[in-house]
C-alpha cells in the first residue's frame, strides 16, 4: 500500500510505459534547464552525472531530490538497458564531448527487486550467510548487483540495510518482471524481506487501458472518456475521468463499463454496487498518485 518508513528505494523498473515524450520535455524544461542557467551564471562547468530524483504529479513535475552521482535502484535497469559503452560516455562528459554521442538502449524491458535486511530501514543485524546466487544469475537475462554484502571465509554475507539489487531483462514488462521474481526465488539468508509488487501497479495500468478499449468497442467510433468519435487516449492518465460522459449513456451502461475497469484493477464489484453515481471511477483510478518507476 505504499505505506510505512521511507527507504532508499525497494524496486524499480524501465522504461515507463505511460510516460510520454511531452512529459519527459516538460521535466528538462522545467526543472533541467533552470538549473544549467544557474549554472552557467554562477560560471559553474559542470562535467558528471546528474540524477534528479522527481515525481509526476496533477500540478507537473516536483523535484524529490537532486543527486550528482547514479541513483539506486534506479541505475540498474538503466546500465542494464544501455547498449553504449559506459567508460566512453564518462570520457566523453569529462571531456566535453558528450553533445556528440548518442546514446542507445535496448528495446527490452529492465526490472529490479531489492532485497533487504529484516528491519531496514530501521535497525537490522548483519553477516547472514547468503545462498542462490550463482543460481539466480543463471536466470535467463539475470543480473545480480551488491549492495549490502561482504565476503568472509569464501563466503558472501549482508552488510547492510539494502543488500542485493536483483535485476533481469525481458522482451516486455512483465517477461521481465517474471524473470526477477525468478531469482528474488533462487537466493535465501535469514530475515530477508522484499515488495512482491514491483512492476504490478504498471502491468495493471495496462490492463485497465485494454479494458476501457474493450468497452469503448461497443459503441463504435465513440471514446470512452468523451461522447464524439474521439481518437483512443494515448497514455493511461486520459482514462482517469468519470464515467459521467461515457459512451454508455444509461446509468446501466456506465456501471457495466466501470465494472469493466475495476474488475482490471482487481477492485471488488461491491465498490460498484454502493456507488449513487458513474463518479465513482474517479475515487478509485487515482493515475497520479500512483509512483512512476520506483517503488519506496
Amino acid at each position: 500500500n505504499d505505506e510505512g518508513l521511507n527507504t532508499g528505494g525497494m524496486g524499480t523498473y524501465s522504461p515507463a510505459p505511460f510516460l510520454t515524450d511531452a512529459e519527459l520535455e516538460s521535466v528538462g524544461r522545467q526543472i533541467l534547464e533552470p538549473w544549467l542557467r544557474g549554472c552557467r551564471a554562477e560560471g559553474i562547468d559542470f562535467r558528471g552525472l546528474l540524477y534528479p530524483g522527481v515525481m509526476l504529479t496533477a500540478s507537473g513535475p516536483k523535484v524529490l531530490e537532486f543527486n550528482a552521482r547514479f541513483g539506486d535502484p534506479e541505475t540498474q535497469v538503466y546500465l542494464t538497458r544501455l547498449r553504449n559503452d559506459l567508460a566512453e560516455l564518462l570520457l566523453a562528459s569529462a571531456e566535453g564531448r558528450l553533445a556528440g554521442m548518442r546514446l542507445e538502449w535496448s528495446p527490452e524491458a529492465a526490472v529490479c527487486v531489492v532485497m533487504a535486511s529484516g528491519g531496514y530501514p530501521g535497525s537490522h543485524a548483519k553477516g547472514f550467510p547468503i545462498h542462490g546466487l550463482a543460481e539466480a544469475g543463471a536466470i535467463p537475462g539475470g543480473k545480480v548487483f551488491h549492495a549490502g554484502t561482504t565476503r568472509k571465509d569464501g563466503q558472501v554475507l549482508t552488510s547492510g540495510g539494502r543488500v542485493l539489487g536483483v535485476t533481469a531483462l525481458g522482451s516486455d514488462l512483465r517477461t521481465a518482471r517474471n524473470r526477477a521474481y525468478e531469482a528474488v526465488g533462487k537466493i535465501c539468508f535469514e530475515r530477508v524481506h522484499f515488495r512482491n509488487d514491483i512492476a504490478a501497479k504498471a502491468l495493471a495500468r495496462a490492463r485497465i487501458v485494454g479494458a476501457a478499449l474493450r468497452v469503448d468497442s461497443t459503441r463504435a467510433g465513440q471514446g470512452i472518456a468523451g461522447g464524439g468519435a474521439e481518437a483512443a487516449p494515448s497514455r493511461p492518465s486520459d482514462w482517469a475521468r468519470p464515467l459521467s460522459n461515457c459512451c454508455c449513456r444509461s446509468r446501466k451502461g456506465r456501471l457495466r463499463a466501470a465494472a469493466e475497469l475495476l474488475s482490471a484493477m482487481e477492485i471488488g464489484s461491491d465498490r460498484i454496487r454502493r456507488s449513487r453515481s458513474s463518479w465513482l471511477v474517479a475515487d478509485v483510478i487515482a493515475w497520479r498518485s500512483w509512483p512512476i518507476t520506483a517503488s519506496p
